[in-house]
């Protein structure tokens, strides 16, 4: 029987559901002061051009850079209600990793917005909603438009790819002791780049990885993202440089073979989950099929992407090991 092959939802269907939101008439509503909470709504906030808008942020909402300086008030374990009160915001933009929290402020007055952008096929019908919230369509459009353009290039190219094709992936995050993601989890950034995901029949939706597990694995690709965005921009490309060496140089990963036969794949956290994982699928589709992403300069895609929506120019790379120099410009 041919092995079952598993797609992420088709931007053909995304752009039916984002032509039903932009349908909807909603009056424009400007908003002067707004926390957020989770990764994803920071992001799609300042990529809204709504950054200075943001007073405050969840204590790990660490990019853009920007957002560093603002004060942080917790986590959705640990949410400072108190602190959140005495700013004054005159809305709290949620993603749904903190819509608990959030709610706990239900009756103080302060309207509170949740939405679920954590995962690739949810971040556009988000980056919609909220800019139809802010007051903020025009934009939306515009970033929706690309971030389904992106969805669509790798759509193209990935599709005549058979089962037999799509190498097995295994995405692990953590260092030393990790997790990895079935698809109760909702998460199909594997899938979206070309791979299959060989955690996405578990039970449990973020499953723990054993050593005796890891034994028997036999993935073509172990993708690795280690769940950390304290480290300065600056030095980004070190941290998932020295993270790859000591993944292949001892623990139970580097006895896998993928691992010994230098298909590990280190990427940064925050191109695998929120609006960032559009850009990074077309990241890991080139380290998957380098053969059909040979003329895409993911990391140059993704300046242009981070100067146009944020007015700001990286530094380093953001996946390792890099890639070779592309060999011509990249056609659809």
């Amino acid at each position: 029987m041919p092995e079952k092959l598993r797609l992420p939802p088709r931007p053909a269907a995304l752009a039916a559901l984002l032509l039903l939101l932009l349908l909807r008439p909603v009056p424009a509503r400007g908003y002067a002061r707004i926390i957020t909470l989770g990764a994803p709504a920071v992001e799609i906030v300042f990529a809204l051009g709504l950054g200075e808008a943001v007073i405050a942020r969840g204590k790990w909402d660490l990019w853009p850079p920007a957002a560093r300086a603002l004060p942080q008030v917790g986590t959705a374990s640990q949410l400072n209600l108190e602190l959140i009160l005495s700013l004054k915001p005159d809305l709290l933009v949620a993603d749904r990793s903190f819509a608990g929290a959030a709610g706990r402020l239900a009756g103080r007055s302060i309207p509170v917005f949740t939405f679920s952008a954590y995962n690739t096929q949810e971040v556009i019908p988000a980056v919609l909603l909220l800019a139809e919230k802010l007051g903020r369509e025009e934009r939306g459009r515009e970033l929706a438009a690309e971030l389904a353009s992106m969805l669509e290039l790798a759509e193209r190219r990935l599709a005549p790819l058979p089962p037999e094709k799509r190498p097995g992936v295994l995405a692990l995050a953590g260092t030393r002791a990790y997790y990895s993601f079935s698809d109760r989890s909702g998460w199909r950034f594997v899938e979206f780049s070309g791979g299959r995901n060989l955690c996405a029949d578990w039970e449990s939706a973020f499953p723990s990885i054993t050593p005796e597990w890891l034994a028997a694995a036999r993935p073509d690709f172990v993708l690795l993202y280690p769940y950390r965005t304290d480290y300065a921009e600056d030095e980004r490309e070190a941290f998932l440089r020295k993270t790859w060496e000591e993944t292949r140089s001892g623990g139970h990963l580097s006895k896998v073979e993928a691992v010994r036969q230098g298909r590990l794949v280190v990427l940064d956290d925050l191109l695998t989950f929120g609006l960032r994982s559009v850009p990074g699928v077309l990241f890991l589709s080139k380290k998957l099929h380098p053969e059909l992403f040979a003329d895409l300069d993911a990391e140059a895609l993704h300046r242009e992407f981070l100067l146009k929506y944020f007015a700001y120019s990286p530094r380093g790379g953001h996946i390792y090991p890099g890639f070779e120099p592309r060999r011509e410009t990249c056609a659809p």
